[in-house]
């Protein structure tokens, strides 16, 4: 039934829903589409996820846990960690349930345009409870794709791919109704298999420059992923009116193998200078104080945060694409031009008091405030980027073809090499 009381525009996600739906990620946004309106996506050939919200981008989306804001100010993706990775944001086991609102949210949801998803974590009760998990599968059990049985036949076997996860989850009591514990921690382990062959190359003819430049540099490799998720909970009842929590969360994720290749597979495949390894780590330290009197609640909140992003190569090489005449993309070769850092550290105060005392009327207000500190650098022209392209008869376009297409190997923005 619909809530005449709220005006929010909104979908419940149970314990029950979450603990007993399928999903193969283990990222908990991937209810999120139950909502109307809200899809979460994993890439199958990346194994990237995201959420997107109506037709705005993921980058418009937000998740609060316990009322805080997950967002990063420096990364793509929503939230904290979600850009280019194959990661989880949370460790499913310690989400009791959540509320995906698409329309109408309130404004103590902020840094969010499209979607507000919040969460509230598992506390500890008088009972000790715990789970483990195992989810595996491998090898011969993940079918071929199609694109993979082509490059199979065409000479270049596919690796053994993995999808592993894992964790175990416990909660109990230190001193029965007063004070209560979680623990979770979860891991992935995924290994994404890669066939890199030549795209584009039909009806151009094979010649030993081709096979030297482009054919003989078509490889296979195993993208390796691997994820450590830690969540802790403490949770004291002071007295009657009074609540203590205090929280953490640690997320650390490697993921090694990465290609420039997975971002723009239009620009053809990347050969093993192309390789990126991309780090992720994440830390919040969370102190709430929740306040009860006769006619309101007031909750005081008092974060700690760091966030870093690290895609890394230690390839100097020039960044040459190799592309068919109509622009076509056919091999990335080289170390793509730019490689970045992203490092955020904030302090967040956060208080909000919710009054009751006037009958038939709500009546919230709050405060945050935030400080952060941000280090970025990369290089973003650190090697040069060259153009070739392949013409019918399989040999490269000389300078002037290349400059009757408009190609001025003077402008910075389309520096060429010519043969």
């Amino acid at each position: 039934l619909k809530d005449a009381t709220n005006t929010e525009s909104a979908t419940a996600v149970s314990k029950r829903q979450i603990e007993t739906l399928p999903q193969v990620t283990r990222n908990f946004l991937a209810f999120a589409d139950l909502a109307p309106g809200v899809r979460f996506i994993n890439d199958p050939a990346t194994g990237y996820t995201r959420i997107h919200g109506g037709a705005q981008s993921s980058d418009r989306v937000n998740v609060f846990i316990d009322g805080m804001s997950q967002k990063n100010d420096l990364t793509r993706g929503g939230i904290a960690g979600q850009m280019e990775s194959r990661g989880n944001p949370f460790p499913q086991s310690a989400i009791a349930e959540y509320k995906v609102i698409t329309q109408n949210y309130k404004a103590e949801y902020g840094n969010v345009s499209s979607t507000a998803i919040t969460a509230v974590s598992k506390s500890g009760t008088n009972t000790t409870q715990g789970d483990v998990f195992i989810d595996y599968a491998g090898g011969s059990q993940i079918a071929y794709s199609p694109f993979e049985k082509k490059a199979e036949a065409g000479g270049f076997k596919r690796p053994a791919p993995k999808q592993e996860q894992y964790g175990v989850s416990l909660g109990g009591a230190l001193v029965k109704d007063k004070m209560h514990y979680f623990l979770s921690y979860e891991g992935k382990d995924n290994t994404i298999p890669s066939q890199l062959v030549a795209h584009n190359l039909q009806g151009i003819t094979v010649t030993p420059w081709l096979t030297t430049n482009v054919l003989s540099k078509q490889w296979t490799t195993k993208r390796e992923f691997h994820e450590d998720l830690f969540f802790g909970k403490l949770t004291s009842v002071v007295d009657d009116n009074n609540r203590l929590e205090f929280s953490a969360k640690f997320r650390n994720e490697t993921d090694k193998g990465s290609l420039q290749y997975d971002d723009h597979p239009d620009w053809g495949f990347s050969t093993p200078s192309n390789v990126l390894n991309r780090t992720q780590k994440e830390t919040r330290a969370n102190a709430k104080w929740e306040h009860t009197g006769d006619r309101f609640v007031n909750e005081a909140n008092a974060e700690l945060y760091y966030q870093s992003y690290l895609p890394q190569t230690t390839d100097m090489s020039p960044f040459v694409e190799y592309k068919t005449t109509g622009w076509a993309g056919v091999m990335m070769d080289g170390r793509m031009e730019g490689r970045s850092k992203n490092n955020q550290n904030a302090m967040t105060l956060k208080d909000d008091l919710t009054y009751t005392g006037k009958a038939g009327h709500v009546v919230k207000t709050g405060a945050a405030f935030n400080s952060s500190t941000y280090e970025v650098g990369g290089s973003r022209f650190a090697v040069p980027h060259y153009f070739i392209f392949i013409k019918a008869d399989g040999t490269p376009a000389t300078v002037k073809e290349q400059a009757d297409w408009g190609i001025n190997e003077n402008n910075p923005a389309t520096a060429t090499k010519f043969y």
